[in-house]
């Protein structure tokens, strides 16, 4: 291994826990660093699957998981068995099976070979609540087996990566709770769920409307009557389903009381920035109480939850509104090409990517 190649694909993992789509060039990095062909990133556990993999190689992702080989990796079950067996540092697949157990699995007998990725190295480097980050590298048949001197080195770069992992998860989670609360002080009844409706946080107002039509059952999100929480759990697959903050609104589910006015529910899912590379933050849900008067306060909202300027503020809110760029420019009376700078801004601090997602924030504010 060399150092210098490793140091730095070491930074190029810092740097993608800020710039999420810059992993697939950090995992590149990674597979240089470990002399192997291919570095891939899978989220895996009760909270669904996710994946990144090095650049070049979507491709064989794609293959990977179209073809169910994600579901029946015996690579991955056996690493993990050993893992949580006790084992610490890379498992390679001379750890994993014998020669004859190889020759009987399907996954060694026609994936592996489909790709040259015939040897593998890999080992857990982050976890949250039964869900785990594995990190593997992949060698094609002519390059070999990692050997016992290379895993030593290996596995003090692996050892970093995993520190590095571990902090971009909890500062991304850290940053979504905190923006949920900045939101929450203004009423705004919120909560942070998973692909497979698990909670991570939720909002001082969410928490007092649990006592009403919705109720936490497992560290999930149920409705109390059983026809509404079958509508509301579909709302959450589908959410999980979507891309990354779909531009259309979401469906919404109407939790009806004896009395008065509904709960209204809709999911949106993360997006950009705000998405950890985990993939574990997936959706906000959110619940308006029509018997509770909304607050127009967006302004006030978009800066304290965001940190935009009072000119980014003006201007987010033009467009959240349906204003064309060149027209909001006008409005505020600046050029376009600061308008534009103050829009790349606005959405670096909101996590959006396009206006359309830009308008679904402002219309939960206000």
């Amino acid at each position: 291994m060399r150092q210098d190649v490793a140091d730095k694909a070491l930074k190029a993992v810092y740097e993608a826990a800020l710039m999420p789509e810059t992993w697939p060039d950090a995992m590149q990095m990674i597979s240089a660093a470990c002399n192997a062909s291919l570095a891939l990133g899978q989220l895996v556990g009760k909270d669904g699957y996710n994946a990144i993999a090095s650049r070049g190689s979507e491709g064989l992702l794609r293959d990977y998981v179209d073809g169910g080989w994600h579901e029946n990796n015996p690579r991955m079950m056996r690493g993990l068995a050993i893992t949580q067996a006790g084992f610490r540092g890379l498992v390679t697949e001379r750890q994993m099976f014998t020669a004859e157990e190889r020759a009987r699995l399907p996954f060694e007998q026609e994936f592996a070979p489909r790709y040259d990725i015939t040897s593998e190295a890999g080992t857990v480097v982050a976890s949250h609540a039964g869900s785990h980050f594995v990190l593997t590298v992949q060698r094609g048949l002519r390059a070999g087996s990692f050997e016992d001197d290379e895993l030593k080195a290996m596995n003090h770069f692996v050892d970093n990566v995993a520190a590095a992992c571990s902090f971009a998860l909890r500062a991304k989670l850290e940053q979504a709770a905190n923006m949920l609360d900045a939101l929450g002080a203004r009423g705004e009844a919120l909560a942070l769920l998973t692909p497979a409706g698990r909670i991570l946080h939720f909002t001082a107002p969410f928490e007092k409307l649990l006592a009403d039509r919705l109720t936490v059952r497992n560290s999930h999100v149920h409705a109390v009557e059983a026809g509404d929480d079958v509508r509301l759990q579909e709302l959450i697959a589908r959410a999980a389903d979507r891309p990354a903050l779909a531009s259309e609104p979401s469906n919404s589910v109407f939790l009806r009381r004896a009395t008065g006015r509904p709960l209204v529910v809709r999911c949106l899912p993360i997006a950009g920035a705000a998405r950890d590379f985990f993939g574990l933050a997936r959706m906000i849900m959110t619940v308006d109480d029509l018997e509770r008067p909304r607050s127009t306060a967006v302004h006030e909202s978009l800066r304290d939850a965001f940190g935009l300027t009072a000119a980014e503020v003006r201007l987010a809110v033009r467009i959240g509104r349906g204003e064309m760029l060149r027209a909001a420019a006008a409005g505020e009376g600046v050029s376009f090409e600061t308008a534009r700078t103050r829009l790349k801004l606005i959405f670096d601090k909101t996590g959006t990517r396009r206006q359309a997602e830009l308008a679904v924030l402002i219309s939960r504010l206000g």
